[in-house]
């Protein structure tokens, strides 16, 4: 606390406060105090505006407001470091967080875009496993569970929890022969409301005129009558 508002008030531009700023942003974080690491971060933004790394920071505070539940101005926050310079250092991981962004905002069709394109861009990333995991789960929220399924094949080995992708695997499975076993049925009960009806069926009182017509007509009663006359 106090350490805090002495480097905000009274040494912020000082050479040891840009350090110190990391730190208290660090530790805040830490304890998950999110709106004063915002702060601190912001601070070397602020008061350091030629110090290195400044996309980190830059990164830093979007992620602090994402963790306070604030996706849109975090997402924003990390578009607009791509925006600025596409070829920054950690295009991987504000990539990949503006894709959790869009999933977490509900925007689940923009997260798939955004993570399909960070996927393709940066294969030999660290991050490569984790963005396919988060891409087959926006998959699978959007119903697409047949490649949520194969990405989820393809990071048995180099997903750091496997566990997590089997269970993903069993339950997709499951519900992929589900949708499936659904989908066929709907297509015969469909087939079958289409087929024509037989002759017999749709057209029995035509039938039953055609037999009343070729009966042969009884004649006694015309004779009893034409008698009487």
């Amino acid at each position: 606390g106090k350490a805090y508002e002495m480097l905000t008030q009274g040494f912020a531009k000082s050479p040891e406060a840009r350090i110190g700023f990391e730190h208290a942003g660090e530790m805040f974080e830490k304890i998950e105090d999110y709106q004063k690491a915002l702060l601190a971060y912001q601070g070397i933004l602020d008061n350091f505006p030629e110090a290195p790394n400044q996309d980190l920071w830059r990164y830093r505070v979007a992620m602090m407001a994402i963790k306070m539940k604030k996706f849109e101005p975090g997402r924003r926050s990390l578009m607009a470091i791509i925006d600025k310079n596409p070829e920054t250092p950690i295009a991987d991981q504000v990539l990949l967080q503006i894709g959790n962004a869009f999933f977490m905002e509900g925007a689940t069709r923009h997260a798939v875009e955004v993570l399909n394109v960070a996927a393709q861009k940066f294969p030999e990333s660290p991050l490569h496993s984790e963005m396919l995991f988060t891409l087959a789960t926006a998959y699978e929220e959007v119903g697409q569970l047949e490649k949520a399924l194969q990405i989820y094949k393809s990071i048995r080995s180099s997903y750091p929890n496997s566990r997590v992708v089997e269970k993903k695997i069993e339950k997709i499975a499951s519900r992929y022969q589900e949708t499936k076993l659904h989908e066929a049925n709907l297509r015969q009960e469909a087939k079958k409301a289409l087929m024509p009806r037989s002759t017999t069926e749709s057209q029995p009182s035509t039938n039953l005129n055609k037999r009343k017509k070729n009966r042969p007509v009884d004649k006694t009663f015309l004779k009893l009558m034409e008698g009487e006359s």
